[in-house]
């Protein structure tokens, strides 16, 4: 079992999802819940966590702080918030921290069980490929699939650095082994699945061609459309109003 604990500042909240969602079907275990980060942040200290569920909005620190606070200590868990509120600045936040999910209040039973079945899977496959260093790997098919699983989820800020630690293989290493194994190179792998995440985004349309561009990983509007442009031989904007 994962030990997964809760931070919500509504008791009926916090204790709701504590006790009447079957987390140990799907191989989770509540060690704690509390009503504020800074109290989670105490409980770390000395316990074992592999999973926190943490509201965004609380009086002392915020949940976006909580999750800035552990990416910057590269603590080994991993975050999901939940909120209220579907604000980009949210979004475009959880993103930077490398946050697994965001749900929207009110989460429903779907919500929780996908998000964390979702998580159980990527956490089963970081566990069976840990300490690979450097090797020739012998599931070569999995780790191609976690290398693909990893970029899919963290899109819009991995780096090759960044997948290559996470599978603990050299950079250049993984840069010629995912080359010799799927015939493509690592980068454009990586660009083309910012761009087929891009053209998701824009079915939202309340996003901004701009909001998309630095959700997919472009902090400058122009390189993420010339990017585009590339790959699908036409703008943004000209893509999306012709779908319209």
């Amino acid at each position: 079992m994962r030990e997964l604990i809760i931070i919500d500042d509504e008791y009926e909240i916090r204790t709701g999802l504590a006790n009447y969602f079957p987390w140990e079907e799907i191989g989770f275990t509540v060690t704690g819940s509390f009503d504020s980060p800074v109290k989670a942040i105490e409980f770390m200290r000395d316990n074992s966590v592999d999973v926190v569920l943490c509201d965004i909005k609380m009086p002392c620190m915020t949940g976006l702080e909580f999750a800035k606070n552990l990416h910057e200590e590269n603590r080994n868990v991993e975050v999901v918030l939940i909120s209220g509120y579907k604000e980009f600045d949210f979004l475009k936040e959880a993103m930077k921290y490398k946050v697994f999910d965001y749900l929207l209040k009110p989460v429903t039973y779907e919500d929780l069980k996908k998000t964390f079945r979702t998580l159980s899977a990527d956490l089963d496959k970081k566990q069976v490929f840990k300490g690979e260093e450097d090797k020739e790997p012998e599931e070569v098919e999995g780790i191609i699939s976690t290398i693909k699983a990893y970029i899919n989820k963290y899109y819009a800020t991995t780096s090759l650095k960044d997948t290559a630690a996470f599978v603990h293989m050299n950079p250049n290493y993984l840069s010629r082994f995912f080359k010799q194994k799927t015939g493509e190179y690592f980068f454009d792998y990586l660009l083309r699945i910012k761009m087929r995440k891009a053209i998701d985004l824009m079915n939202n349309h309340e996003l901004k061609t701009y909001h998309i561009s630095e959700m997919v990983g472009y902090n400058n509007p122009n390189n993420f459309t010339r990017a585009f442009k590339k790959l699908f031989g036409k703008a943004p904007k000209e893509y999306r109003n012709q779908q319209t």
